[in-house]
């Protein structure tokens, strides 16, 4: 069974390791630094990132990436993860590989 282990941080908020932050956890990154007067196309931020860490009990990094983020991309959901789960041979090397393997069943793949 895999289950998923919280763990605390510093500030004594848990989280799962991992497991990327929540939307809403995004967005209340974003409203507290532009209440105070942050501003997205020059990425300045009003005050530290630890300041902002300490008040969201949050890590500086996360702060940090998200703000970043959204200054970059104007997005709060966080980039995909994994890669492409598609075949990268075409219809045409799949047929191939299918005649030679018929035609002499003990090749390898590679």
């Amino acid at each position: 069974m895999n289950v998923a282990c919280k763990k605390v941080n510093r500030f004594g908020r848990s989280y799962t390791p991992g497991t990327a932050l929540s939307e809403e956890c995004r967005s209340n990154i974003i409203d507290r630094i532009l209440s105070e007067g942050g501003d997205r196309l020059t990425g300045y931020i009003p005050r530290s990132h630890t300041y902002f860490s300490q008040e969201l009990k949050l890590s500086v990094n996360a702060v940090k990436s998200v703000w970043r983020r959204y200054c970059e991309t104007m997005q709060v959901n966080p980039k995909p993860k994994g890669g492409s789960v598609w075949s990268k041979l075409k219809e045409d090397d799949l047929e191939l590989i299918e005649v030679l393997k018929i035609h002499s069943p003990s090749m390898s793949l590679a």
